[in-house]
């Protein structure tokens, strides 16, 4: 019988998934976004996913004054994508981005650009690859994420949108503090890397 479980978290290939400046500069060019809040979500698009919420904290920044650009890739069933593009409607059309599906090289330079990603609903190892690229997080507070943050971000509740959007609005108003949590992305990533992972996993077996 087996008495003991092991869960190994999800993991990287932060050879591929990591911070390049020129990256980051090319995709704020190409969309003129230099000086806006680029928030991103990556990942399979569906009710689990509260691609909505996320869309209403955008729209709740941008009333409150922030100059972001939102890009969400992946590719959602029919009636959730109409959902979607109908939300959509309630920002400013420079300021977001839809994206489908796309491979990981074309991922990271949306990460590399990216300051802030939220994953409200169902983690996926996309939260990981964009912290390997250096984008602060907003993630729920429970145990499947809650390894993720520490000093990289905050928690947010599907809950409560308006202290969810209070919370955002802080980082957004303070440069220094955004890019400190930033880099400390870059640092809890290096944990979840497919190396990391594989080594803990053979201290575990050998003991």
């Amino acid at each position: 019988p087996i008495h003991n479980q092991i869960i190994s978290p999800l993991g990287t290939d932060l050879s591929l998934m990591n911070y390049n400046e020129v990256l980051d500069s090319d995709f704020r060019k190409k969309y003129e976004a230099e000086n806006k809040l680029i928030i991103v979500n990556a990942g399979k698009q569906y009710e689990g996913k509260y691609i909505l919420f996320i869309v209403e904290i955008a729209q709740q920044l941008q009333l409150r004054g922030v100059d972001l650009l939102l890009v969400l890739v992946g590719s959602a069933p029919d009636e959730y994508d109409k959902k979607i593009t109908e939300k959509l409607g309630s920002l400013s059309s420079e300021s977001w981005l839809r994206f489908p599906l796309m491979a990981r090289s074309e991922l990271k330079e949306i990460y590399c650009a990216a300051d802030l990603g939220i994953w409200p609903g169902v983690p996926s190892n996309t939260i990981q690859e964009a912290m390997g690229c250096g984008v602060a997080m907003a993630l729920p507070n429970d145990e499947s994420t809650n390894h993720l943050i520490d000093g990289n971000g905050l928690h947010i509740s599907i809950d409560d949108l308006l202290r969810s959007s209070e919370k955002l609005l802080d980082i957004a108003k303070n440069p220094s503090l955004l890019l400190d949590m930033q880099k400390k992305s870059i640092v809890i990533a290096r944990n979840y890397s497919w190396d990391s992972i594989s080594k803990d996993l053979i201290k575990i077996y050998e003991q």
